[in-house]
């Protein structure tokens, strides 16, 4: 199996925050980094600052009917968006093409085998499709042979079989969803090993990455990698993360899915799944025409502040490649519009602090500096701490006995 080029310089000492370059072809990404989504690009939108740039995310949903249609000719929607986003993406960057497969079932061959295709036109890496729906229906529980987790596992296997029998030349990136139970989570590594798959992608399914629940999947998910003794080869992904709930004290949201990157997590992915919510809900959530708010990351708290639109020349970091006004006119327009610009400038705000934690990481400040934000509460701090403590426990150790 083919596998991406991963160079690791080092690993903080408290916390774990990973300082990686990856190398895909000629193409080069250091870690931390935040991903781009890419598609959220228009034409009349400023280049992104050099900081932030490196990985693009191209995200889209499938299910069989979609890919039959194309698979037979009779629709190239999958296809045109895809090429769509590449077109917005410069030369010298990474494309990551993540395929959200809904349905309820494992993968087929001949799905696997389109997906294969798709992937090895558009993408940089082969990444298995994200099963949330299947990880939604396996029973949290003990039992590695629930019918939901066979058809995961199958789908998985039928996947990273078929890139071997078409004998890509691809690296693939194995897909994870916290949604797993420990035996199940046990079992699906113990596939990934067999398979020599070393890049890793946690579907968060908008879970919280930071919670006690989450961090006691990824801690043994991490002293497992030590104890196989590849912590220096491999790559974690984080996507769907959920962003962080708004704070009444601390007059931000704590950017959750920022703070992820000291529990050994690489590149931050967007989350692409809506809340889970009834859509009377939804109708309540409008702003009126005095107080529309434009979202924006805070690097200083690790947090996203809530700003008025009219008032975000004042407000809009200078660092930013966007022009203030520009983003007044066209954020006015609509709602969604509105909500596109804060999904750029946002990953723009973030792609620059994760370049400055490579910095941190390498002059050994990088725990204290990030504990130290006003978004990072002890509770992460805590968190931070148990993963590297089980980290370091895993040197030297053997097997996946982690999550039994």
């Amino acid at each position: 199996m083919v596998r991406p080029t991963i160079e690791t310089e080092s690993f903080s000492e408290n916390g774990l925050f990973p300082r990686r370059r990856l190398r895909i072809g000629d193409k080069i990404v250091d870690t931390p980094a935040k991903a781009i989504p890419v598609s959220k690009r228009r034409d009349d939108d400023p280049e992104l600052s050099d900081d932030s740039r490196g990985t693009n995310e191209i995200y889209r949903t499938v299910d069989a009917q979609k890919l039959r249609a194309e698979r037979e000719g009779d629709s190239e929607a999958i296809r045109t968006s895809l090429q769509r986003s590449v077109n917005k993406a410069n030369d010298d960057e990474l494309n990551v093409v993540f395929l959200a497969f809904e349905e309820t079932r494992a993968l087929q061959q001949v799905e696997a085998e389109f997906i294969v295709d798709l992937l090895t036109t558009y993408s940089d890496l082969l990444v298995a499709p994200l099963q949330y729906k299947l990880a939604r229906a396996v029973e949290s529980d003990d039992e590695d042979e629930t019918v939901p987790y066979r058809e995961y596992r199958n789908g998985v296997k039928t996947f990273i079989e078929t890139v071997q029998k078409l004998e890509s030349e691809m690296p693939i990136m194995g897909t994870i969803s916290p949604r797993l139970s420990w035996a199940n989570m046990q079992d699906l590594m113990g596939v990934y090993e067999r398979h020599e798959v070393y890049a890793y992608c946690l579907n968060m399914d908008r879970l919280k990455a930071t919670s006690q629940q989450q961090v006691s999947v990824i801690q043994p998910m991490m002293r497992s990698i030590a104890r196989r003794g590849i912590e220096e080869e491999v790559l974690f992904y984080g996507i769907n993360m959920h962003s962080g709930n708004s704070d009444e004290k601390l007059g931000l949201k704590p950017a959750s899915d920022m703070a992820a990157l000291g529990l050994g997590l690489d590149i931050v992915g967007e989350c692409h799944i809506p809340p889970r919510m009834p859509e009377e809900v939804y109708d309540d959530l409008g702003q009126d025409d005095e107080t529309v708010t434009f979202e924006l990351f805070d690097e200083d708290a690790y947090g996203r502040r809530e700003v008025l639109l009219a008032e975000l020349p004042q407000e809009l970091p200078e660092c930013s490649a966007f022009d203030a006004e520009y983003l007044v006119r066209q954020g006015s327009q609509s709602e969604q519009t509105r909500r596109r610009l804060e999904k750029l400038v946002n990953a723009e705000l973030m792609g620059q602090a994760a370049t400055n934690l490579q910095s941190e990481i390498k002059s050994g400040t990088a725990f204290r500096s990030v504990t130290s934000k006003r978004g990072v509460d002890r509770r992460t701090a805590t968190a931070y701490q148990a993963v590297r403590d089980d980290f370091g426990d895993g040197h030297g150790q053997s097997g996946l006995g982690d999550f039994m």
